[in-house]
C-alpha cells in the first residue's frame, strides 16, 4: 500500500514552479564545478608544459659536467639536458642553401633521458616513440615537427631530408612525426623542429645544453642555482668560446611554483571565488527548491497523512511514503540539472575564452565521473532534507488537528 499509495501520490503532483529553480539551481552547480575541473586540469597540464619535470635550470649554456654536479646534489635522482634556439632558417643542402620555408625553433632532448625524469617527477609526459628509440646512424635524424613545418617541408619536397642548425652545425633531419606542442615550447608557438640529442652524429664541436631537467625530492632552489651559475662559469673559463662579459644567471624554477602561479593573483583569484560560489550557491538554492516544493503540498499531504496515520499508518511507513512520493520527483530535477550542467561547458567552451586563465594552454572541458558521485550523493541528502522538512511542517501542523478541522487547521 505504502508504495502503490506513493507512486500515485507522485504521479498526481502538479507542483512545476519549485522543481523549475532546482533544475536551473543544480545545472548552475555543475556547470561550475565542471568548468572549475576543466581549468584546473587545463593549469596542471600548462605547469607541466612548461615545466615538465620537478624543476628546471635555465641560462645561456652550460659545461656538459654541470649534470654530473648536480646529480650529485642532495635529493636529485635523475637530470636530462634540452637545447632550445629560436629562429633558425631550414637548408636544403649541408652546405646550408636556404628552403625559403621561413624561420622556425630548434629543440634538441635526449629522449630516453627526458621520459625517465618525467616519469621520476610523476608527469604524464608522452614521448614519441621517434624521439625515445632514436640512437647514432647514418641517414637523417628522426624529428617531431610542427603541422605548419611539415607541409611547407612537404611542399618543397624536402620531408625526407632537409638541413637546420644548431650552435653553428648543421644537422639533416626527415619528418618523422608531427606535434601540436611539445614541454619547454611556448603553447602558441607554431613552427618547431625537435631532434634527439642522443643520435646526433659526432661533429668537431658538440652542442651544449640551454636548459637541464631535474627530477627530486626534496631540492634545494638555491643549490641548484649555485650549481648552475658555476657550470656556465665553466663553460665560459674552458669552453670553445671564451668571453669576457659574465654571463646572466640562471633561473630555478619548480613546476610546483608554476602551479601555483597560474592560479594565483588577479583574475585567477576571482574566477576561482566565483565558481566555488556558484557551486555551493547552486546547491544550496537547489535545497531551498527541494524545501519550497515540500512545503507547496504540505497541507495536502498532512491530510492524506493524519487519515492514513488513523487507519495504522506508522512512522517508519509514513516516511517510506514521502520518500516514494518525492524521489521521482527530486531524481528528475536534480538529473536534469546536472545533465544541463555537463553539457553546456563543452558547447560553450569554444567561445569562454578560459585560455587566458591558463597561460594559453586550452581547456579541456570533459565529463567528470566524480559528477556521478557528487549528483547521487547530492539526490541522498536532498531526499533526507525533504524528509526532514516534512517532518518539522507536520509536527507544526499537528495532524491530529489536521484530521478533525480539515481546511480551517
Amino acid at each position: 500500500s505504502v508504495a502503490f499509495l506513493g507512486t500515485a501520490r507522485a504521479g498526481r503532483a502538479a507542483v512545476a514552479a519549485p522543481l523549475v529553480v532546482v533544475v536551473l539551481a543544480i545545472g548552475t552547480a555543475a556547470f561550475c564545478a565542471v568548468v572549475a575541473a576543466g581549468i584546473d586540469a587545463s593549469r596542471e597540464r600548462a605547469a607541466a608544459q612548461i615545466v615538465p619535470a620537478d624543476a628546471v635550470i635555465r641560462g645561456e649554456r652550460f659545461a656538459p659536467d654541470t649534470m654530473d654536479e648536480l646529480g650529485r646534489l642532495p635529493g636529485v635522482r635523475a637530470v636530462t639536458r634540452v637545447l632550445y634556439e629560436d629562429d633558425e632558417r631550414l637548408a636544403s643542402d649541408e652546405v646550408g642553401t636556404d628552403a625559403f620555408i621561413g624561420q622556425t625553433d630548434v629543440l634538441l632532448v635526449d629522449g630516453s633521458g627526458l621520459d625517465k625524469v618525467a616519469r621520476d617527477s610523476q608527469v604524464d609526459l608522452s614521448i614519441p616513440a621517434a624521439l625515445r628509440t632514436a640512437a647514432p646512424g647514418p641517414g637523417p635524424l628522426p624529428a617531431i615537427v610542427s603541422p605548419a613545418v611539415a607541409a611547407d617541408l612537404a611542399k618543397a619536397k624536402l620531408d625526407d631530408s632537409a638541413f637546420i642548425s644548431v650552435q653553428g652545425q648543421r644537422y639533416e633531419f626527415r619528418v618523422a612525426g608531427t606535434a601540436d606542442g611539445f614541454p619547454m615550447l611556448a603553447a602558441n608557438a607554431s613552427r618547431f623542429v625537435i631532434l634527439p640529442w642522443q643520435a646526433l652524429p659526432t661533429r668537431t664541436t658538440t652542442p651544449v645544453p640551454t636548459s637541464l631537467l631535474i627530477a627530486g625530492d626534496p631540492l634545494d632552489a638555491e643549490a641548484l642555482r649555485v650549481a648552475g651559475d658555476q657550470g656556465q662559469e665553466r663553460y665560459q673559463r674552458d669552453g670553445t668560446v671564451t668571453g669576457r662579459e659574465r654571463m646572466i644567471g640562471v633561473t630555478v624554477d619548480t613546476r610546483a611554483e608554476v602551479r601555483r602561479d597560474l592560479g594565483e593573483g588577479g583574475a585567477n583569484g576571482v574566477l576561482a571565488f566565483g565558481f566555488v560560489a556558484g557551486a555551493v550557491g547552486g546547491t544550496v538554492l537547489g535545497l531551498l527548491a527541494i524545501a519550497f516544493t515540500v512545503l507547496a503540498g504540505a497541507r495536502a499531504r498532512g491530510q492524506v497523512l493524519s487519515r492514513l496515520r488513523t487507519l495504522g499508518l506508522s512512522r517508519r511507513q509514513w516516511r517510506g511514503l514521502l520518500l516514494v512520493e518525492l524521489t521521482p520527483l527530486v531524481a528528475v530535477s536534480v538529473l536534469t540539472g546536472a545533465l544541463v550542467g555537463a553539457v553546456l561547458p563543452l558547447l560553450l567552451n569554444p567561445v569562454l575564452g578560459l585560455s587566458a586563465f591558463t597561460s594559453g594552454v586550452p581547456v579541456r572541458v570533459a565529463f567528470e565521473p566524480s559528477l556521478v558521485a557528487a549528483v547521487l550523493a547530492l539526490g541522498a541528502v536532498a531526499l533526507g532534507f525533504a524528509v526532514a522538512v516534512e517532518a518539522l511542517n507536520n509536527r507544526r501542523l499537528r495532524l491530529g488537528e489536521v484530521l478533525r478541522l480539515g481546511e480551517e487547521s
